[in-house]
């Protein structure tokens, strides 16, 4: 999978290509809020964004100029054909309710600016891209306008994904996960022997998770596979039928109560 500046026609749909890019100075999004609370870029019907970005410098002259939207940038729409969608300019269109930036970086030196684009109420995907005069432009994020979802959990949705590696994970996983309206999310879950040094970091670690997913109303499903290995399977190799001799847990907070079943159980 290629994503960002890898992705093909990158820079020549959001007017990236070699000449307008910057390479005085870097931009990159710190934070996005909405309402005042932490929140992944995605938008629900009303929401706006609120983002906190860094300027860093890359140069040792100093670069103090306002920010501004470039020409309108070019966006696969519908198959066969292009389309221009609104550019969000980062000084904000007429009607938004914030002042225009204003950036004063001396050499090498780091600046952290809040921006509030207003993004229109059109769903589908938007770019926020930084030109400065006479430095060029840089890409700074990306967001999408969704439906609302709908509210509630769902003791087995028909929908799915898998959490994200261990050292990426955090609340704002699930989210995303409840934003996008996806119900269910499949956990690894490994047996850590309450005397091992690690029982009581491996513990906490999966309280977390649960907890998150409790909160946002994801159903997990655990997959005990992961982990030191502790099951016997019955020797007719990976995809068989033959039941490992695993034990289940119970589990709560998953939005219901009951025994989570071990992947490695098989067909019922």
């Amino acid at each position: 999978m290629v994503t960002g500046s890898e992705m093909t026609g990158f820079a020549q749909v959001f007017g990236l290509d070699e000449g307008r890019t910057a390479k005085s100075y870097s931009v990159d999004e710190l934070e996005i809020r909405v309402d005042g609370r932490p929140t992944v870029n995605v938008l629900t019907p009303g929401e706006q964004p609120e983002l906190l970005l860094r300027f860093v410098n890359q140069s040792d002259t100093r670069i103090a100029r306002q920010p501004c939207g470039g020409d309108p940038l070019g966006d696969a729409g519908q198959a066969g054909r292009r389309v221009s969608p609104d550019v969000v300019r980062l000084e904000m269109p007429q009607g938004a309710s914030s002042e225009s930036i204003a950036l004063d970086l001396p050499g090498k030196a780091k600046q952290e600016i809040t921006v509030r684009p207003r993004i229109p109420a059109t769903y589908g995907g938007y770019a926020l891209v930084v030109e400065i005069e006479g430095q060029g432009r840089r890409f700074v994020a990306s967001l999408v306008r969704v439906v609302a979802p709908d509210a509630g959990r769902v003791q087995f949705p028909t929908y799915a994904l898998d959490e994200t590696w261990p050292e990426f994970m955090n609340e704002n996983v699930f989210v995303l996960f409840q934003k996008l309206g996806i119900k269910g999310a499949r956990m690894g879950a490994s047996f850590t022997p309450p005397s091992a040094p690690n029982f009581q970091a491996e513990t906490a670690k999966f309280g977390q998770y649960i907890e998150w997913a409790d909160r946002h109303d994801v159903t997990a499903m655990l997959t005990w596979t992961t982990g030191p290995r502790r099951c016997r399977w019955g020797g007719r190799g990976r995809g068989s039928t033959t039941k490992a001799s695993c034990s289940t847990r119970k589990t709560t907070g998953l939005g219901y109560r009951g025994t989570t079943r071990s992947s490695a159980d098989g067909p019922s």
